[in-house]
């Protein structure tokens, strides 16, 4: 009954407010420039703050159920452990442009958050890390770190121009490389030779280790883009990326140089537009010691088509396919047939399965690794102020996986491998308070497939007779509110 309600409540939150009009202020942000002769230096900035409650994103179990826990006592039974999650973060970004003429740019932006994370949370875990006394020392406390996320300089000269900086850096649909949320140090060179063609040529220092010592991490891309009067659209690139210290798959493997082959072509015909990306990869990983080479064979497709209809309420209409090759859990071969993308932690299709939820390759945000998806959506421009999306996925893996283990103790049953991850229902709605301040819901609800079973103890062995054990998996969800307001 829980699902269907917050399924009901999903859908309503993207059909019910169709209702609320509002007129938006359209105009375009607001930013101070500070001029004087040839510079112009524009300031601007960002403040996020949302709010989110997830559940069962952890093991896929139904908390509060009744199970055997042998940590327990007298009985033996806990209510499993709580997979539930609410908390509300915040956001800042501050940023500096300077263009001196028509030629020279100088970009700053700082972001806070720490290391690893933009956001700061809400609250704090401990009363040390506070500046509260007296008798409740709690709350009281600075929040977050502010930290460089863009520093470039961009010189264009007629035809051609450098960059070189720390910038956010994408290639194409993101499918094998995205480092938009945090960004890359690199150089880049590139060309216009006329109004339809780009190429650009990219160096990428991705991990300094220690000097002198061959274990860095780099990458190249040489890219083409080509853009016509008609609707067409036409991309291709080459990375290759040479990791000396590598071990985030496999600790016994170190990257003796990857290759990733990409190309892409959008055609845009009446009110369609027909989309496809596809993507190889080839190189070794080199074994250290006695561990052989292991080949790298994955790849990557994309197809779909939007649609948009006229009419007195705009709406777009898409139709999605996207795969990703993948190994299966009992696969011992040598060779890395898995697709290999390096993604920041941002939402890159579904808001639960790939953002939120353990993928099939076995972690958070590896995209299209071992995955196949299909996908249905609709995005609807309400009114100026309003607009909303939907999304349902298909879900599969590209090789059987049993993503919550399928070892068990004695006696208990198996869990077996499967390509059954779910379908999942997302929806966003985004409503505009004033000039350039909004207000958004977004959210998804994924029924889980067979890949994420997991064997659970219901019963300890004893006088009532041997231990009982079932197969359960329970749906994931996570639904965020939150406002912004861009300056």
């Amino acid at each position: 009954m829980k699902k269907l309600i917050l399924m009901m409540m999903l859908l309503m939150l993207v059909f019910g407010t169709a209702s609320v009009i509002y007129a938006a202020d359209e105009a375009s942000t607001t930013t101070a420039v500070v001029a004087g002769g040839e510079t112009k230096i524009t300031l601007a900035g960002e403040l996020r703050f949302r709010g989110e409650f997830s559940s069962n994103l952890k093991d896929q179990l139904n908390d509060g159920k009744k199970r055997w826990d042998k940590t327990t006592t007298p009985a033996g039974f806990s209510g499993g452990s709580d997979d539930h999650n609410a908390y509300y973060d915040g956001r800042v970004r501050l940023s500096i442009d300077a263009k001196i003429g028509s030629e020279v740019e100088g970009f700053v932006e700082l972001e806070s958050g720490s290391n690893n994370t933009d956001i700061w949370g809400w609250g704090n875990a401990k009363a040390t890390d506070t500046g509260a006394r007296g008798i409740f020392p709690e709350g009281n406390t600075k929040k977050g770190e502010l930290f460089i996320r863009q520093a470039w300089i961009k010189y264009t000269k007629s035809l051609y121009g450098l960059k070189v900086g720390h910038m956010p850096l994408i290639l194409g649909n993101g499918l094998f490389f995205d480092h938009t949320k945090f960004g890359d140090d690199a150089i880049v060179v590139f060309a216009d030779p006329n109004k339809y063609v780009h190429v650009g040529v990219l160096a990428i220092k991705l991990n300094e280790q220690g000097t002198n010592h061959p274990d860095d991490g780099d990458a190249y891309v040489a890219l083409v883009t080509y853009k016509d009067d008609k609707g067409l659209n036409l991309s291709g690139d080459i990375t290759y990326v040479n990791d000396q210290g590598f071990s985030a798959l496999i600790p016994t493997y170190n990257y003796e140089g990857i290759w990733n082959f990409a190309i892409r072509g959008d055609y845009m015909f009446g009110a369609a537009t027909l989309r496809g990306d596809l993507e190889v990869q080839a190189g070794k990983f080199r074994g250290i010691g006695n561990v052989q080479d292991a080949t790298v064979d994955g790849w990557a497709g994309l197809l779909g088509l939007d649609y948009k209809l006229s009419g007195g309420v705009p709406v777009k209409l898409t139709l999605e396919g996207a795969y990703g090759s993948g190994k299966a859990s009992d696969d011992t071969s040598k060779d890395v047939k898995t697709f290999i993308t390096s993604l920041g932690n941002d939402q890159h299709y579904t808001f639960v399965y790939e953002y939120k939820l353990k993928s099939a390759a076995g972690a958070n945000n590896t995209g299209l690794a071992n995955t196949l998806y299909l996908k249905g959506g609709a995005k609807a421009e309400f009114t100026k102020a309003l607009d909303g999306e939907l999304n349902i996925y298909w879900l599969q893996a590209a090789k059987k996986v049993a993503l919550n283990g399928g070892t068990t103790v004695l006696g208990a049953p198996s869990v077996s491998p499967s390509r059954d991850l779910g379908w999942e229902i997302d929806t966003k709605i985004t409503y505009k308070i004033a000039k350039n301040l909004k207000y958004f819901v977004e959210g998804g609800y994924m029924f889980t497939g067979k890949s994420y079973d997991s064997v659970v103890q219901t019963r300890a062995a004893g006088p009532a007779g041997p231990a009982t054990y079932s197969i359960e998996r329970n749906d994931a969800y996570a639904i965020r509110n939150g406002i912004q307001l861009n300056f």
